[in-house]
């Protein structure tokens, strides 16, 4: 469980949902809410969402990039800044 409005925590559960674990309080990519993510090859994917700006006001507004975690969300690499589609967030992702 990652994201949320104004926050930037990532969580784990390996009990199926019945307790969690915090894995970092700072994801690494910028705040955002309205994501879609999805898991392939045994890497996380995050897409677009919505940024209040959080400390970056500059940063307001849907967004559509891409953040991969080769690690199930210690660390996040921007894959696209603006990646071809338009920007949105309440959205989903099928692999």
């Amino acid at each position: 469980m990652f994201g949320g409005i104004s926050k930037e925590d990532f969580w784990k559960s390996n009990d199926d949902g019945k307790s969690w674990i915090l894995v970092k309080e700072k994801s690494g990519y910028p705040v955002r809410y309205g994501t879609a993510s999805a898991i392939l090859d045994d890497r996380l994917f995050l897409f677009g969402g919505f940024s209040s700006g959080g400390e970056d006001e500059y940063n307001i507004g849907s967004k559509s990039d891409t953040w991969m975690s080769e690690n199930m969300g210690l660390s996040w690499i921007e894959q696209c800044h603006e990646c071809g589609w338009y920007e949105r967030y309440d959205h989903k992702a099928l692999v």
